[in-house]
């Protein structure tokens, strides 16, 4: 019968468990590229019954930028309802540049009311490949 030296034994056990948690450790690496918006959300304020712009309507443009260091591509833009995607930047928008997201918000009633809509955002960010950006406000009378 073949026996282990305690030693020997308690010595793999610490050599694999280190070499487990080396390895097990997220990457630190912090390339590519980072969508940050301009604002954390856009918000329409109060706005009274009677100013709401013609057709119903509000046009918002959303602007951010590309703060990481590798091309940011915006691979979709989901809007919520009442809000209508007008346009987006699809080429690929290099570190330091702008980019813009064009929505337009319908309020179908002029009825005093809370607004919470969002956009959501896909793209190939390092960090969050998924974001959303907030359109608030209060149609008040």
């Amino acid at each position: 019968m073949y026996f282990i030296n305690k030693n020997k034994f308690i010595g793999v056990l610490v050599f694999l468990f280190i070499g487990i948690f080396c390895f097990a450790q997220e990457s630190t690496d912090k390339n590519g590229p980072k969508l940050t918006f301009d604002n954390e959300m856009h918000s329409y304020g109060n706005v009274h019954v009677n100013d709401v712009p013609e057709g119903n309507i509000f046009k918002t443009d959303i602007s951010f930028t590309n703060t990481g260091n590798g091309p940011l591509i915006l691979d979709t833009v989901k809007v919520c309802c009442n809000v209508t995607l007008i346009d987006w930047s699809k080429e690929p928008v290099m570190p330091g540049e702008k980019g813009m997201i064009k929505v337009n918000l319908k309020v179908h009633q002029r009825v005093p009311h809370r607004i919470n809509r969002s956009v959501v955002v896909h793209s190939n960010c390092r960090d969050e490949s998924v974001v959303r950006y907030r359109l608030r406000g209060m149609l008040v009378n």
